[in-house]
């Protein structure tokens, strides 16, 4: 794999510099900075390929250079000392102690985009990492990639999450955020440390992942919890088309937390069904339109317009629009124009 900077061996002089290398016969210009004694940063302006222990020399000086990683993140003053210690009297056989030493620095490494560079067979890497892991020393969050993580990390992030998930279970709150724990977490909810992380505690507590919320599916209910439940399908049932949080809050004059968490286990027992992040449907609303669709199919064809839509089920042009997109997306019918080709069997 190419990349742009690389930590290098080097006695030189300045600090920081420029200077010229010779690359498979391509003269590559470089900038140099120092972080340690011998131990540089070298800078290219594109992407280039080197390997570990690969050596080359500065033209202007013939100084030897001595390729020792690649650079993979931001590193602050600390951290450069830290790999200093760590690489820095690397020598050609410690390819495979080398590659591991970084995830000292870098708290999360992808093994599989290093291979290359430090020429390890994916294999004996994965016997390696495997042992490791059965010593507690690293976690392996997804063996393809060789995405790994030291064993203590990922034991005080699970810890972490532990302690939000149990949080909001003590207090009997039905659903979280995944984008609040990603704020708490300090982890990006579409990393797969995160998911792995989630998918770690699912069966201890019992949750459903979808639609960026962590949906309760063992939590006890109140008697006051069943009657707001009850409460809020009356409405819904009592009411054509769709309907969104705010307006089923200022129908029944109930908290925003009350509704949601009602609306959320009605979605969970499949009497609603979310159409997008702001509408929802009764299930049973929605099964009578399918119905509709089949008959008209049956009698008048599988294609029907917007006018025929809105003829056919007296939806407001509000709900024609969400109704259709979600359809077509759950493909029970595919948008051709401005009309609906229905493709559900007769």
């Amino acid at each position: 794999m190419k990349f742009t900077s690389y930590f290098i061996k080097l006695k030189h002089e300045s600090p920081n510099f420029s200077g010229k290398i010779t690359k498979d016969d391509e003269m590559l210009l470089a900038t140099f900075v120092k972080v340690e004694e011998n131990f540089y940063i070298i800078h290219f302006k594109n992407q280039y390929e080197f390997s570990f222990y690969e050596k080359t020399n500065l033209n202007s000086s013939n100084e030897e250079i001595t390729f020792l990683a690649p650079f993979l993140s931001k590193y602050n003053k600390r951290k450069l000392t830290r790999i200093f210690t760590l690489i820095a009297d690397a020598k050609p056989e410690d390819n495979s102690k080398t590659l591991l030493n970084l995830i000292y620095v870098e708290n999360f490494l992808k093994c599989s985009l290093l291979l290359d560079f430090f020429k390890i067979n994916k294999e004996n890497l994965i016997q390696h990492l495997t042992t490791q892991e059965i010593d507690n020393k690293i976690k392996i969050i997804d063996v393809s990639l060789l995405y790994i993580t030291l064993y203590d990390n990922y034991k005080k992030y699970l810890e972490e999450l532990n302690q939000i998930i149990l949080t909001k279970y003590n207090k009997r709150e039905k659903t979280i955020k995944l984008s609040d724990i990603e704020l708490k977490l300090k982890l990006p909810k579409e990393s797969i440390f995160f998911k792995y992380l989630l998918y770690s505690l699912k069966d201890e507590y019992s949750f459903i992942i979808s639609n960026d919320r962590l949906t309760f599916s063992r939590l006890s209910l109140t008697q006051k919890d069943l009657d707001n439940i009850e409460f809020i399908e009356i409405e819904i049932n009592g009411r054509t088309g769709v309907f969104s949080l705010e307006e089923m809050i200022k129908k029944t004059g109930l908290a925003y937390a009350i509704v949601n968490d009602s609306v959320w286990n009605l979605i969970e027992n499949k009497k609603v069904i979310q159409l997008n992040k702001k509408f929802f449907i009764s299930n049973s609303e929605l099964s009578k339109t399918i119905n509709k669709l089949k008959k008209y199919k049956r009698n008048q064809g599988d294609i029907i317009s917007i006018k025929l839509f809105r003829d056919l089920t007296n939806y407001t042009r509000k709900n024609i629009i969400v109704i259709l997109e979600y359809m077509d997306n759950e493909k029970i019918t595919e948008r051709i124009d401005d009309n609906r080709k229905i493709l559900l069997p007769v």
